[in-house]
């Protein structure tokens, strides 16, 4: 357990009021060692992903500190690139690890813990922990030099290696290290890292389910009744792929019903909207809030898992557990041989296609709207895995045990 009044000092630049990827979990386990008695402290950047634009109400260019359900935030300003590339992610993480590093001057703590995917979260966190010669904990949500050569970002290629030994250079100096999914325990063992330093943190599912059958949430939606919905949530960016998405709505053959939702957003989302004028069984919907977004879940035939060809070992996509938990199929186009594949067939998901062949995609699920292919067990199976496995408790009790192997670290 977690001592009264131990000071942990966090730094992730993802946080509340974020409501997708990696800031809900960074913001419960705040608010729950905070609930424990810790003396937490966030440093963060501004609110602006998926979007990838500042929220309304939030000042890119200043500090401003507040507590929050017992955590004391520290927003420090950044650059948000409207359009990703090398050259703006480099100018972000730069931005935010200047202003991260002057916000540590006066923060003094007991442990501290960096949260990737940002390496400047992992280099402001080791600094701070170096100054004040307390346990160092790194949490990997996703592998930063994976993701340079895997996301689709111009230019990623070219500078994967170099992210690669800057990754390992800060990963190297943490006492302890969580990772969300095997794969990346293993990529790191490769990298050097020895695996006794290593825990496996899973996520776990922090949307309830909704209450409403399909039909009282696809009212509540406004969402088509008669139609067989496919439901995409979460970031449209390049490592979605979702172009895959638009081309498979455009080989459906003319009578089908299925119709493509694809809530959220992203820095792609405008290219998608082009590339599916003339589509009519293709809607686009903004980003819900967190009471709303169960509905859209409830409202699905079937919710879908969609990556660019080459995503493999970067990442393990956050919204797999709201799926899961909501006892909805799950239908996915990814690399058979990836991280996200492997935790689909661990909840039971029989339901994948490649990545990449839309056709293989549009069959599929004209096969699943026609009654052709059925794969309703596999709702249950995922909805009995998230509640096995992806249970809160059951992440706060990993928590708490990776909390004490860190202060243990350095006694």
């Amino acid at each position: 357990m977690v001592r009264r009044g131990t000071r942990i000092a966090v730094v992730g630049i993802n946080y509340a009021p974020e409501t997708s990827g990696i800031a809900p979990y960074t913001t419960e386990m705040c608010e729950f060692l905070a609930s424990t008695g810790a003396d937490v402290t966030v440093i963060t950047g501004v609110p602006h992903y998926p979007e990838w634009r500042v929220t309304h109400g939030y000042d890119p260019k200043k500090v401003t500190i507040e507590t929050i359900d017992q955590v004391r935030i520290i927003r420090v300003p950044h650059y948000v690139p409207p359009v990703q590339s090398v050259k703006n992610r480099a100018r972000y993480e730069a931005s935010f690890l200047a202003n991260g590093l002057r916000a540590t001057r006066n923060i003094d703590a007991d442990m501290v813990i960096g949260i990737t995917p940002a390496l400047a979260d992992g280099v402001i966190a080791a600094r701070l922990a170096h100054r004040l010669s307390v346990p160092f904990g790194m949490i990997i949500q996703d592998l930063m030099g994976a993701a340079a050569s895997q996301s689709g970002i111009s230019g990623g290629s070219r500078v994967a290696r170099l992210t690669g030994r800057l990754e390992r250079s800060t990963v190297s100096r943490a006492d302890r290290i969580a990772v969300i999914a095997p794969g990346f325990s293993r990529a790191l063992v490769r990298q050097g890292i020895p695996a006794e330093s290593i825990d496996w943190l899973r996520n776990h599912s922090h949307v309830t389910a909704s209450s409403k059958t399909t039909a009282q949430a696809r009212e509540a939606l406004g969402w088509p009744e008669g139609k067989y919905l496919v439901v995409h949530t979460g970031n449209q960016g390049m490592k979605q792929g979702l172009e895959n998405v638009i081309e498979a709505a455009r080989l459906m053959p003319t009578e089908s019903a299925v119709q493509f939702i694809l809530v959220g957003d992203g820095n792609q989302r405008s290219k998608l909207e082009r590339e599916a004028e003339g589509l009519d069984n293709v809607t686009f919907v903004d980003p819900l809030s967190e009471a709303v977004y169960p509905d859209a879940l409830a409202a699905a035939d079937v919710l879908l898992m969609n990556e660019r060809p080459g995503v493999v070992d970067m990442s393990l996509p956050s919204k797999l557990t709201s799926y899961f938990a909501a006892g909805r199929p799950v239908v996915a186009a990814v690399s058979p041989a990836g991280e996200t594949a492997h935790e689909l067939e661990r909840a039971g998901t029989t339901a994948i296609v490649a990545s990449g062949a839309p056709a293989q995609l549009a069959q599929l699920l004209d096969d699943l709207a026609t009654g052709r292919r059925d794969c309703t067990a596999d709702a249950a199976a995922g909805k009995a895995y998230a509640d096995a496995q992806l249970s809160r408790d059951a992440a706060r009790t990993r928590l708490l045990a990776f909390i004490d192997s860190l202060a243990a670290s350095r006694p």
